[in-house]
């Protein structure tokens, strides 16, 4: 038998409950879409099979499921003025009910794992991490349905990393310039010829001084004569 599912309300419960856990903020509508990306983006990675109907498109700038509202069955939305003039969105949700959603699972496992790593995030670094970096958003065009059959499985990622030529060899040049200044801190240390001698001149001289053997220090020696 297949297991459970959560519907997205419950995800989003799931996603504002490990918000209080981690102790962030719950996060505003526009760090939460992404946050639904990435926990459907990362199940089918590990499961090979969508956790939700949603309908994920590149939606003006980045993934957006346009049914999302009617999915979530209109949930009451709370709107925040900021000094700069801007506003922003924020499902409301009760928390006894959120606290209580889909205890245990291993859904809730991967939803920890995420809002542990973006859910108090930079928000560019999050954007620019879902726009560039993730497999569906980099082979869809501007008003596509999003395919996350392009998402490597667990464990089969690649790390690409693209250098511009002809930065490379500039960076190559400054190395090896300043190489040239180290060479002579790699040389070995050699002692001169007659360090061994003058150490052994320098011992002998001390035990005349400063013979081996018990000593005693007298208290009265130390005090200054008046």
């Amino acid at each position: 038998m297949a297991p459970v599912k959560p519907d997205p309300i419950t995800l989003v419960d799931l996603i504002f409950k490990h918000c209080k856990l981690e102790r962030i903020c719950p996060p505003q509508l526009t760090r939460l879409v992404k946050l639904l990306y990435l926990i459907e983006l990362e199940y089918y990675r590990h499961n090979r099979e969508r956790l939700t109907d949603l309908n994920w498109m590149f939606y003006h700038y980045g993934p957006y499921p346009p049914n999302l509202r009617a999915v979530l069955g209109e949930p009451e939305i709370e709107t925040f003025s900021w000094k700069s003039g801007k506003t922003s969105q924020q499902i409301v949700r009760d928390e006894d009910t959120f606290m209580e959603a889909f205890a245990g699972s291993d859904v809730e496992s991967l939803i920890s794992h995420i809002v542990k790593e973006w859910g108090d995030a930079d928000l560019n670094h999050l954007l620019d991490h879902v726009y560039f970096e993730t497999e569906p958003m980099q082979r869809a065009k501007r008003g596509q349905l999003l395919d996350f059959s392009v998402v490597e499985p667990q464990g089969a990622r690649k790390i690409v990393i693209r250098l511009d030529p002809a930065k490379l060899n500039e960076l190559r040049a400054r190395l090896s310039e300043r190489a040239k200044s180290y060479s002579p801190l790699r040389r070995p240390l050699s002692a001169p010829r007659d360090l061994a001698e003058n150490m052994e001149i320098w011992d002998a001289d001390r035990s005349k001084h400063f013979p081996t053997g018990p000593c005693s220090i007298k208290v009265d020696d130390l005090i200054p004569e008046e």
